[in-house]
């Protein structure tokens, strides 16, 4: 049984229905222009593409762009030490110290738990770092074609784009 893909009106009532996921991962607000013009943009540049994939793809892209899935300054250097300490295990596992590795493994798993916590804590502190407007969707479309931004907003009257 094959099904077809939604309609560009549908895949615009999915991405409404989603919207919030992708506000609260990002930390954004999205702008309904901004979903029309990925449903709208994605059919003309990226035909190959399934909808509403392609849609939802250029929305999380553009979200993205505002950095909010970085992460806390703090947290680097724990990461740097998981990346050491888990060189450390694979070494100590080749060399057959495994109460060593197992030590590691422990010390690895705490860091990891630790670094969850402070980037959730972090999350929350931060609340909405950005909007995400029609500009943004057509630099994601930009980055992802290679179709300069400006052919783009030439090419067709962008819904929401001065």
């Amino acid at each position: 049984i094959q099904v077809a893909p939604p309609t560009s009106v549908e895949a615009l009532e999915i991405l409404q229905g989603i919207k919030k996921v992708y506000e609260d991962f990002h930390h954004v607000e999205i702008r309904a222009e901004a979903l029309q013009a990925a449903v709208e943009l994605s059919e003309i540049y990226l035909p190959d593409a399934v909808m509403p994939e392609k849609a939802i793809n250029l929305i999380d892209e553009a979200s993205a762009s505002f950095g909010a899935d970085a992460i806390p300054p703090d947290v680097s250097g724990i990461i740097d030490q998981i990346v050491d300490l888990t060189k450390r295990k694979k070494k100590a596992v080749a060399a057959s110290e495994y109460d060593l590795a197992g030590k590691l493994r422990d010390e690895i798993k705490e860091l990891r738990d630790n670094v969850n916590a402070m980037e959730e804590k972090w999350r929350l502190e931060i609340g909405t770092i950005g909007v995400v407007d029609v500009q943004d969707v057509i630099t994601a479309l930009s980055i992802e074609t290679g179709v300069s931004e400006q052919d783009i907003v030439d090419r067709k009257n962008v819904p929401g784009h001065a």
